[in-house]
């Protein structure tokens, strides 16, 4: 690799024997979203949802060139190309499994319990019931003559901190983006902190538009970024 050269970047679908180490670099490098609180466990299953529906996508990044030959994860991105069958996929395979792990961790620890009855429980039980219901209207919208628009959501990019610089965020945007068009989605979709913890200007670089503030139910602040595809 010469001097200044990008070394280059090595892109494929997470395994079901990286699932350990995606979760570890979730942990680690996304210490302020708030499902990482439910620990590794819960995001190994998390991930493992994502690698078996086939609404949804993981993938990850190494860079051999900076390794030195060691087998370790650089990046990582979930996905989805149909965000309510895929949330209604996981509610239905992996939701009794998640809910195990959460109830787990609010018994060892009464603080992120009583954190999610304040701020998430009445939005996580809104989600499942969406998703529940989201097969009875996937068949009302397949009698209709309208074609709804097709929109994916990045649910999280994560980059280890000693190989930022290299352009392994970019380079996992991108294939997600590129699979994306590949199976006929119009749009991708993401949500950031708008603070100094999130990435706006990392996806406005990429194209991205901004698509203005948001609050959610649970009353925290969140910038919306669109990718017309």
């Amino acid at each position: 690799m010469r001097g200044g050269e990008k070394p280059k970047i090595e892109i494929h679908p997470l395994a079901h024997g990286e699932l350990k180490d995606a979760s570890a670099l979730h942990e680690r490098e996304l210490r302020h979203e708030f499902l990482t609180r439910f620990g590794p466990g819960f995001l190994a299953r998390y991930y493992k949802a994502f690698i078996e529906s086939p609404y949804a996508t993981a993938l990850v990044a190494r860079v051999p060139e900076v390794s030195g030959g060691e087998r370790r994860l650089d990046g990582v991105l979930i996905g989805t190309f149909d965000t309510g069958a895929h949330y209604a996929y996981l509610v239905r395979d992996h939701g009794w499994t998640l809910t195990v792990y959460t109830v787990l961790q609010c018994l060892r620890r009464p603080k992120l319990a009583w954190d999610l009855l304040r701020t998430r429980l009445v939005r996580y039980a809104r989600g499942v019931y969406r998703s529940l219901r989201y097969a009875v209207k996937s068949e009302k919208r397949e009698s209709s003559q309208k074609t709804p628009e097709r929109v994916g959501f990045l649910a999280y990019v994560a980059t280890a901190s000693d190989r930022r610089g290299l352009g392994i965020g970019k380079a996992l945007v991108e294939a997600y983006a590129e699979q994306a068009r590949m199976a006929g989605l119009d749009r991708l979709e993401l949500v950031t902190l708008p603070d100094e913890r999130g990435a706006g200007s990392f996806y406005t670089n990429m194209n991205w538009t901004y698509g203005g503030e948001r609050v959610s139910r649970s009353g925290e602040r969140y910038s919306l970024y669109r990718l017309s595809l």
